[in-house]
Order: structure tokens, then C-alpha cells, then sequence
């Protein structure tokens, strides 16, 4: 299991949670995921890690996140590319079955909207699959 790690300060402790600004650096070099997970598209990013230690942290605390790089990859999937696949089999399938050109966009448009409102939908189940983990710099 390959662990990507962003190095972070601490700006917001709050019960059961923990709040990192991070700045996309070379860890993200050696990620499969880089460039797609959003860290490497900005400087610096705000991330809400929960954690059961969050007594343990202060606000100005250099930290580490971690993350397991194959969940980046499993979260590209999910936001990018099934929405990309769902896209083009509705485009597809509805010049296959000869609809309007309007009708043909209205339902690709549908289908990609639909896709994005159920992944939001289920966003606190995603929420625990991807988690993020937070320790003190060594």
C-alpha cells in the first residue's frame, strides 16, 4: 500500500475533526492520481480530516496528511470517469435509436446530472471510504 503525503499547517481544531491547509508539492511527483485529485491544480488547498485525536493537535501545528494513493485513483473514477462513460453510452445509444439532436443533448446532460446528484447523495458513505489521516511532523 503506497501512502501519498502532503505536508500541512493546522488552522481550525474543532471536536472530532481537524482542519489542514496543505500545499500540493513533490508528493504529489510520485502519485498515479497526480494532476486529477485536485492537490496539484492550486498551491494550497483546505482539508477537514476527522479524527478521534483531535485534542492532540493545535491551530499552527506542522502536520502530515495521509492518504492511500489507490483511493486517489478510485476517487478519479468516480468523479471523472464514470460521468465521462455515462455521458458518451447516453449519446450513443440515443443516436442509435435516431432521437432530435436537442433531445439527444438534453438526455446526456440529464444522465451526467444525475450521476453527480447520486454521488452527492452518497457523499457521507464516500466520506468514509476516503479518508485522510493527520499526524504530528517528525
Amino acid at each position: 500500500m503506497n501512502i501519498a503525503t502532503h505536508d500541512g499547517t493546522v488552522i481550525a481544531v474543532s471536536p472530532n475533526q481537524v482542519k489542514v491547509k496543505i500545499a500540493a508539492v513533490s508528493a504529489c511527483g510520485h502519485c498515479d492520481a497526480k494532476g486529477k485529485c485536485g492537490f496539484a491544480e492550486s498551491n494550497e488547498k483546505e482539508i477537514e480530516v476527522a479524527t478521534s485525536r483531535w485534542e492532540d493537535f493545535n491551530v499552527g501545528d506542522a502536520v502530515e496528511v495521509q492518504v492511500d494513493e489507490s483511493l486517489g485513483f478510485i476517487a478519479v473514477i468516480i468523479a471523472y470517469l464514470l460521468p465521462a462513460a455515462l455521458l458518451i453510452t447516453s449519446v450513443v445509444l440515443c443516436n442509435r435509436w435516431g432521437l432530435a439532436e436537442w433531445l439527444n443533448i438534453l438526455i446526456a446532460l440529464a444522465v451526467v446530472t444525475l450521476c453527480y446528484v447520486l454521488i452527492y447523495l452518497f457523499r457521507n458513505k464516500l466520506q468514509k471510504r476516503f479518508s485522510f489521516n493527520v499526524a504530528h511532523k517528525a
